[in-house]
């Protein structure tokens, strides 16, 4: 659309927001729009959630897997990433202490599980194992918790939320909330590495 959000059509349907296309920048078709910009307008699609005495902002996801014709709300770990990563780019752009307050709250959704309407999900394989966090691409609450783990999804997460600490690590204006933002996205990377170098043998077929 004109403020550089990317639709994804369903025939009979109608348009849904593409979160993750939107924020990747998707072959290109946003890059003219400046990374505030695009910020800015997706600030106004933000979901409040409460988990408890958790507070995040989620941004819709809306698609199914293997199921075409269902739309579906639902939190995608990629989706928080990226719009975390883009609110990042926008704080050191602007200076503007808003985009860190907003990247830390898409980065709250990874300490919230999957049933509670985050976007981590508590995983292991063999009896008795550790069970240690998994970032799903898509979450499917009440599943199993290697529902929507896709590996590829996780693994551009991680980068993702590499990215974001880094940017807000150097983000100028020093408001608290960039510090704190860099803190848990490092936290959350470290974390879900350890789970990637455990279970990365296991995705061998």
């Amino acid at each position: 659309d004109p403020d550089g959000v990317l639709l994804t059509y369903r025939a009979g349907q109608g348009f849904v927001v593409n979160p993750v296309a939107t924020t990747g920048r998707w072959r290109g078709l946003n890059e003219d729009v400046p990374a505030a910009a695009l910020a800015a307008t997706l600030e106004a699609m933000a979901v409040e959630r409460t988990a408890g005495e958790r507070r995040f902002l989620a941004w819709g996801d809306y698609d199914v897997p293997g199921r075409p014709e269902v739309i579906q709300p639902g939190t995608s770990g990629m989706a928080q990433a990226r719009v975390a990563v883009l609110m990042a780019h926008a704080a050191d752009d602007t200076g503007d202490p808003r985009f860190a307050r907003l990247a830390l709250g898409a980065l709250a959704a990874f300490t919230v599980d999957v049933d509670r309407g985050g976007v981590r999900s508590m995983v292991s394989v063999r009896p008795g194992e550790e069970r240690l966090p998994w970032y799903v691409e898509r979450a499917y609450p009440g599943d199993s918790p290697w529902a929507g783990a896709a590996l590829n999804g996780f693994m551009v997460t991680l980068l993702n939320l590499r990215g974001t600490a880094a940017l807000l690590e150097r983000a100028p204006g020093g408001d608290p909330s960039a510090a704190t933002g860099a803190r848990l996205a490092t936290d959350l990377a470290d974390r879900g590495a350890a789970s990637l170098v455990r279970h990365l043998p296991d995705h061998d077929t």
